[in-house]
């Protein structure tokens, strides 16, 4: 952050978490920037049969992506659906989708309007109020540390309540300034999006190569001019003249594994219990293990 100049002058926000911010931003509650969850437009319901953009969750990526390939005709989503027009901005309040990013700014949907799934806060930018700015705002480390501890309800029923949207407070500078701001987010968030999917890609590529070496060597060995014969298994090809090709049960036994149920949580002989999820291709978990009484495994 170093690179970047000082404002002129600077003010105490009178916000704990935003501290000192420029003098000449905004400091105000989101109920004042954006409109909640708007109403559906009139004009949109006098032809039922109109084709509209269909927003399920799965359609909204955690990286803002949008999927548009769904469409449905107003008279099937009219009802019991949330609604939202282009250049709206929407996040997912339902948990793990909220704690995991999800959410999006709203572009090309067809005819300008959709619909969605109702685990959506929609806001619709006021005047003054860049759009882009708004989606960075509920992006934020702090807007989703906060809507997190203010989640209602049990379990994976978890919701941020409209009320936190509407009375969390932020800075807003003047609509040019924040348009150079989203600008300059566009352009780093791209630039870092390049990165991550280029290491991504590397990373692929080495996992690919790592199967191949492995498969490679366990069929056909270390030797590039040993003497190859047909195995006459068609998945396995050529394979060492002098190797043997036979089932797996002719040379291992399988055991089936033991229940993990109260009787056998207890007693004197306790060992560590590996579960199927604790098991990986590449390696094995061996942290916080359940335990398992030795001498307590029939049935």
């Amino acid at each position: 952050m170093s690179h970047y100049r000082p404002y002129p002058a600077y003010k105490d926000s009178g916000v704990e978490w935003l501290g000192v911010v420029p003098e000449h931003w905004r400091v105000k509650r989101l109920r004042y920037a954006a409109q909640l969850n708007p109403s559906i437009k009139a004009e949109l319901l006098v032809d039922s049969n109109a084709e509209v953009s269909f927003i399920p969750m799965e359609s909204i990526g955690e990286d803002g992506s949008l999927n548009l390939e769904q469409t449905r005709t107003v008279a099937d989503v009219r009802n019991g659906y949330s609604y939202f027009e282009n250049d709206d901005v929407a996040f997912a309040k339902v948990t793990p989708c909220f704690e995991n990013g999800k959410g999006t700014l709203f572009r090309n949907l067809l005819g300008g309007v959709g619909f969605g799934t109702t685990e959506l806060t929609v806001l619709r930018p006021k005047d003054g109020i860049d759009a882009r700015f708004l989606n960075y705002l509920v992006q934020s480390n702090r807007f989703r540390a906060f809507g997190k501890g203010a989640m209602t309800g049990a379990g994976g029923l978890k919701r941020v309540p409209d009320e936190f949207t509407r009375n969390f407070e932020a800075v807003w500078p003047l609509i040019e300034e924040q348009r150079s701001v989203s600008f300059h987010l566009d352009c780093e968030t791209a630039r870092i999006d390049a990165l991550v999917s280029k290491k991504t890609r590397f990373i692929e590529l080495l996992r690919e190569k790592r199967q191949a070496l492995i498969t490679h060597a366990v069929t056909k060995g270390l030797d590039p001019n040993v003497k190859m014969k047909d195995s006459g298994v068609e998945w396995l090809g050529d394979v060492p003249e002098h190797w043997v090709v036979c089932k797996l049960s002719f040379r291992y036994s399988i055991d089936l594994g033991k229940m993990l149920d109260e009787k056998r949580i207890t007693g004197e002989s306790l060992v560590p219990y590996l579960r199927n999820q604790d098991v990986q291709w590449d390696n094995i978990n061996t942290d916080d293990l359940p335990e398992m009484d030795i001498y307590n495994l029939n049935p």
